[in-house]
């Protein structure tokens, strides 16, 4: 006999059921770290007005969770509102039973029956495993793959080999160039990121806005190690880095922001020398992202790489929140959402 399933949306009553359902994906992190995530990704998200988390219930016991991370976006200078797919999880004795499907199903009706206004949902983690699944509910796949650049250092990678670099805790401090300064940082300067984030020319793009509130929200959890680098002329921002440090061979361009390519490379190649990054790896999922990484030094990792490390390409995936999507739904004030051309995204965007 099957157990009979309800679908709800999430409360604060079911809190400490769900973080014991979260700890089954959330198995990199103690039980307080998990706790500081959920609390930082869904209570104190200062975007999310609406909560979009929801319950599969069995009985009293939560045995599924779905939730999608409410973002800031903006389109032709009008604020929307995204909705990034995030955590999802069922409990192993309850699998195979279209909980999932049912979970996203739910959402759909939720956001369907109480609209806020212009939303577009978009999944920047969706796996070779829940890609079908999406698919088949009504999301399609975007105009290009998910992609990384590369950026090799040769000197760095053989102070490596010679063990200079192994186990080394970054510097932080200020380095100054003939006519400016870089900082290396572990601080967050939230007003000069936003002020320097604002200056950078959409031109019709969807893309996350970068304010104070982003800045201070998105780096206050640190389940990661994050670095900061800032390159200033005359004391004025003018290009800033969010690294993650992988390990001592690979770190992550998170994400950034400059007033120009020459300001992005100095800080990069200042970056990569002072730090000693061996492989800088970053998303590039636009044309014009990767010809500016280009001139950066990054190269498009070949996809027979891609292949042998056995990872698969996948699509961004992107859907209004109609239940039922028409051809027309997929365009937001005129900017057509498949179009990756028309996104500005970095990894720092994806939950």
């Amino acid at each position: 006999m099957m157990t009979k399933v309800n679908y709800i949306k999430y409360t604060s009553e079911h809190k400490e059921e769900t973080l014991r359902l979260l700890a089954v994906l959330w198995t990199h992190l103690d039980e307080q770290k998990q706790r500081q995530l959920f609390e930082w990704r869904y209570e104190q998200n200062p975007f999310a007005a609406k909560k979009y988390m929801y319950l599969a219930v069995s009985a009293t016991q939560v045995v599924g969770f779905r939730a999608f991370v409410p973002q800031a976006l903006e389109c032709k200078g009008k604020q929307i509102i995204g909705l990034t797919a995030a955590d999802a999880v069922v409990n192993p004795d309850f699998r195979r039973k279209g909980i999932f499907t049912g979970l996203i199903r739910f959402f759909l009706n939720d956001i369907g029956d109480n609209p806020t206004g212009d939303v577009v949902i978009y999944n920047l983690s969706s796996n070779e495993y829940s890609t079908p699944g999406y698919l088949k509910l009504g999301w399609q796949a975007t105009s290009g793959l998910k992609r990384f650049a590369l950026r090799y250092d040769l000197f760095q990678h053989i102070r490596l080999r010679s063990g200079s670099l192994k186990g080394k805790e970054v510097r932080f401090g200020m380095h100054h160039l003939k006519d400016a300064t870089v900082e290396i940082s572990s601080r967050v300067y939230a007003e000069e990121m936003a002020e320097l984030a604002d200056r950078q020319p959409q031109k019709g793009k969807i893309g996350c806005i970068r304010d104070t509130r982003y800045f201070n929200w998105r780096y206050a959890f640190r389940d990661k190690t994050y670095i900061f680098v800032y390159l200033r002329v005359k004391g004025n921002l003018e290009s800033y880095l969010v690294l993650h440090k992988v390990s001592d061979s690979q770190f992550l361009l998170w994400e950034y922001a400059a007033t120009n390519t020459p300001m992005l490379k100095t800080t990069i190649k200042v970056a990569v020398r002072t730090i000693g990054i061996p492989f800088l790896r970053t998303w590039v999922l636009s044309r014009h992202d990767s010809a500016r990484l280009r001139r950066c030094g990054f190269m498009s990792a070949p996809t027979k790489i891609w292949n042998l490390l056995g990872k698969k390409r996948l699509p961004i995936l992107v859907r209004p929140v109609n239940l039922k999507v028409a051809k027309n739904d997929f365009f937001l004030n005129d900017v057509d959402i498949k179009n990756l051309e028309n996104w500005q995204l970095f990894l720092a965007d994806r939950h």
